[in-house]
């Protein structure tokens, strides 16, 4: 065996005339995205500590039962608003750490492009963070409209990509 890093098939690979388009697309994208968690954030806090009046909610907003219910549990809503807020965060930066790390790394690979595009998109994961953003803030509705349609076309991509856990090519 040799310790030689393996160099991707040709048509894998990003065309090198291609390469800085691709980059600052990705850019512009990844900055878009962490301006939607950088803005959504203090509204999905502030809508973590907001009631809702349903008996049944968003599964992270706490109904009008469950706020009565969380000082017996030694929690206040406040409380609860930062720590469902925190893993929210810690879960977006996960992912998003994660697809500039596999951009780093590989950004001249075709399938690690769609793969570091799928984790920044995936990255606003089940929350409201975007939705929230949206209802303020109208112009934010197509950046937040293509990033959901991004994310859910990659993902898919990704399924067929990588079936079986490994690349499937035709």
């Amino acid at each position: 065996m040799t310790n030689q890093p393996s160099i991707p098939s040709p048509n894998r690979m990003i065309p090198e005339s291609w390469l800085p388009i691709v980059r600052v697309g990705w850019l512009v994208y990844a900055l878009v995205v962490l301006t939607i968690h950088i803005l959504g954030t203090p509204l999905y806090v502030t809508e973590l500590q907001t009631p809702d009046s349903l008996t049944v909610g968003a599964w992270e907003r706490p109904t009008l039962g469950d706020a009565a219910v969380l000082p017996v549990l030694g929690l206040s809503l406040p409380g609860y608003a930062r720590y469902i807020t925190t893993w929210a965060v810690l879960y977006g930066a996960f992912l998003f750490a994660a697809g500039v790390f596999v951009f780093w790394r590989r950004s001249h690979e075709v399938v690690t492009l769609i793969v570091s595009l799928t984790l920044l998109s995936q990255s606003l994961g089940e929350n409201s963070i975007d939705y929230l953003l949206e209802q303020q803030h109208p112009l934010w509705r197509w950046p937040v409209e293509f990033n959901q349609m991004t994310g859910a076309v990659l993902l898919l991509w990704i399924g067929y990509l990588l079936p079986n856990g490994r690349l499937v090519p035709r």
